[in-house]
């Protein structure tokens, strides 16, 4: 059973204006999937910066293609139905990443057509944290953002065991295609930084009066 977790304006306004952003995948380590199959194994991106070591994209459908390199993932999906996947995970399949000290994370995405997304992440226990999806995207450019403090929940997800993350875009109309780019995450910010926004917020509405 999932459940809903929702915080305050003031502190979604912490999160938002005092965290520090940080690179989940910079996309700068080549590869794609595999034309003659599900899709490419593990790549390692470790010395890249970013947040997870290994990445795999895949492709489903016999007609789409998709490919990580040049700062972007990019995916050709001529027909309705091709999906492509992109898959993070710390070193391999039996070790976690903790995330507890992060906010949200966050890409990119330029699109032709239209296309559906879903976004899991998955801790050691195989529980799901995600968007209530799939979500529709349109044709142009848009920012996506999983928010940990509102997205659907498992009971019993733990964020400190995260396995893996994944990423699911799915043509919704024929000769679509994307790119992403700018896949980031945000910190949960300090105490400390959060009452710097607080007291910030109370001169304002102060200057106001």
């Amino acid at each position: 059973m999932k459940t809903s977790i929702a915080i305050g304006a003031l502190a979604l306004a912490a999160i938002a204006g005092s965290a520090n952003a940080g690179v989940v995948d910079p996309f700068t380590t080549p590869g794609s999937s595999n034309p003659a199959g599900f899709g490419s194994p593990y790549v390692n991106t470790s010395g890249s910066g970013s947040l997870f070591n290994e990445r795999q994209v895949a492709r489903f459908g016999s007609s789409a293609a998709a490919s990580v390199g040049g700062g972007a993932w990019t995916a050709s999906l001529p027909a309705s139905g091709n999906s492509s996947v992109l898959r993070l995970r710390q070193d391999s399949s039996f070790s976690t990443i903790d995330l507890s000290g992060i906010a949200s994370m966050s890409f990119d995405i330029a699109v032709t057509g239209s296309l559906t997304f879903f976004w899991n992440i998955l801790d050691e226990n195989g529980l799901i944290i995600d968007f209530p999806g799939p979500f529709a995207i349109s044709a142009g450019s848009s920012t996506q953002t999983l928010n940990f403090s509102t997205a659907n929940i498992d009971a019993g997800f733990d964020i400190t065991k995260v396995v893996r993350s994944e990423i699911w875009i799915t043509a919704a109309s024929a000769n679509s295609s994307f790119s992403v780019t700018n896949y980031t995450y945000t910190l949960v910010p300090t105490p400390g930084a959060a009452a710097v926004l607080g007291l910030g917020g109370l001169l304002a509405a102060r200057r106001r009066r």
